[in-house]
């Protein structure tokens, strides 16, 4: 019983003394044209601040821009609304909307591209599956062990 308590006072002075600290993941997302006669592909970097692996507008750091050929402006550089499409982007809005100056574009978010962040293809759809932490199979095989140091010490 002394071995636990030791070291249950162990991860409570180690999570006291060691302060959180707050970092963010960039991630890059790539939106790959359906439809690349009338408007190209645009990829964008995001800081995941929020940590759900999905872009939101505020978390935007850099945008390469839209080319439409099918529109009246050609080219589109800011990215005004984000669509709400599970396990991608958490926006408020149905569509994507660019624009330049006051010209805006609207495109459906699910049906025009096919998206990429970083290496991995993501379908609005389906998801994708987030990968459990480093510390937890560390922590995991830290409780087995102190659950065999509490077994072996009744045992003797």
């Amino acid at each position: 019983m002394r071995i636990l308590s030791f070291f249950a006072a162990i991860v409570i002075v180690s999570l006291a003394v060691s302060p959180a600290k707050a970092v963010t993941t960039s991630y890059d997302f790539i939106a790959y044209s359906t439809n690349p006669v009338a408007f190209g592909d645009f990829s964008l970097t995001f800081d995941d601040s929020d940590y759900d692996l999905m872009f939101s507008l505020d978390e935007l750091t850099s945008f390469s821009g839209l080319s439409c050929s099918v529109c009246p402006t050609g080219f589109y550089d800011t990215i005004s609304v984000v669509p709400l499409l599970a396990t991608i982007a958490d926006g408020s809005g149905t569509q994507w909307m660019f624009q330049i100056g006051a010209e805006t574009v609207l495109f459906g978010g699910g049906v025009n591209w096919t998206y990429y962040v970083g290496d991995e293809f993501i379908e609005p759809e389906n998801g994708f599956i987030i990968p459990l932490p480093a510390a937890l199979p560390m922590f995991l095989l830290a409780l087995a062990g102190l659950g065999f140091v509490a077994r072996q010490r009744r045992q003797a």
